[in-house]
């Protein structure tokens, strides 16, 4: 009698300890799938050896950037003004939850025409007053340091502000060429120095 309950004691333990190991397995898999989910949520045009994966994975870990439903970034492609808006904001918001305001009227004024390229000098005008908002202690003196770009240009103070803190180049010809448009790789890229910067 005593060996049969010795016998059914021990299955009971061996029981228990393969309900363990099922739950400790359970809990394993578990966590590598979310782990591969969070690895393969960001965009399929996006490999991981490409020179701006880490820029656009951290601006989408941030809350910056968005993935849409077809998980397509088109880096190649021009960013809008929309776009370029929306990014923008986001980055005030993830830095200063309080600007509302401030971050509403970005995207507001970004409605006509929204779906259509912005240039570098709009981008320069739109980024710049987010830094100048959100920066610490004293910026720069910015010198004019394109020559085509007058001090009287109405993009001039946040060409030169941003070129100063290294954010934005220029051409090794000294000119911006404000007049051109920004790839989204770019774009995204600009965004991620600024995000970085202001949150060191």
């Amino acid at each position: 009698m005593k060996k049969k309950k010795k016998k059914n004691l021990s299955m009971d333990f061996s029981r228990k300890v393969l309900f363990g190991f099922g739950i400790v397995m359970a809990v394993v898999l578990a966590n590598l799938l979310i782990a591969d989910w969070t690895k393969t949520k960001l965009f399929d045009d996006v490999p991981e050896n490409h020179w701006s994966y880490s820029t656009v994975k951290n601006l989408v870990d941030a809350g910056i950037v968005t993935v849409p439903a077809d998980k397509k970034f088109y880096g190649e492609r021009d960013i809008t003004r929309a776009d370029m808006a929306q990014w923008t904001a986001n980055l005030l918001l993830k830095l200063s939850p309080d600007s509302t305001a401030d971050a509403k009227r970005i995207t507001d004024e970004a409605v006509a025409d929204g779906d259509k390229a912005i240039d570098r000098y709009e981008i320069a005008v739109m980024v710049a007053d987010v830094y100048k908002k959100l920066h610490k202690g004293d910026l720069p003196a910015a010198t004019n340091a394109f020559k085509d770009v007058p001090d009287d240009h109405f993009a001039s103070e946040s060409v030169n502000l941003l070129t100063a803190e290294n954010l934005m180049e220029g051409y090794s010809n000294g000119t911006f060429r404000g007049e051109r448009n920004m790839p989204r790789y770019e774009a995204a890229a600009l965004i991620g120095k600024v995000y970085g910067r202001l949150s060191s």
